[in-house]
């Protein structure tokens, strides 16, 4: 219905908590992956950020196709970092899944 997206954004805004634990949820995830990620051997940028990204020392292309394909849709890539792909963070659900598919489609090539 009409209003109904300005009511929730009202309410939102009202819940003056709720921006802070969103953060801080968001900086958990980030942390839990990349400390993961990096357990594998992978690089990734420090982020403060809702998103990060990693070295799979592979056409990035080819990491983000292979992911695209099990239902995990990651950033582009920069011509500039051609072995880099971009993470944004979602939901623990998400981050799950990108942690299942990312083990089993990405190996770490030296």
């Amino acid at each position: 219905p009409a209003g109904s997206g300005l009511l929730g954004a009202r309410a939102s805004l009202e819940d003056i908590k709720l921006l802070p634990q969103r953060k801080a949820l968001n900086a958990q995830l980030r942390e839990e992956t990349v400390a993961w990620l990096k357990a594998r051997g992978f690089t990734c940028t420090v982020s403060q950020s809702n998103c990060f990204m990693i070295d799979v020392n592979q056409p990035a292309e080819q990491v983000i196709e292979k992911l695209a394909a099990q239902g995990v849709m990651i950033g582009r890539v920069w011509k500039s970092w051609p072995q880099w792909v971009r993470v944004t963070v979602g939901n623990k659900r998400e981050m799950e899944r990108f942690r299942e598919v990312f083990a089993a489609q990405v190996q770490r090539s030296v």
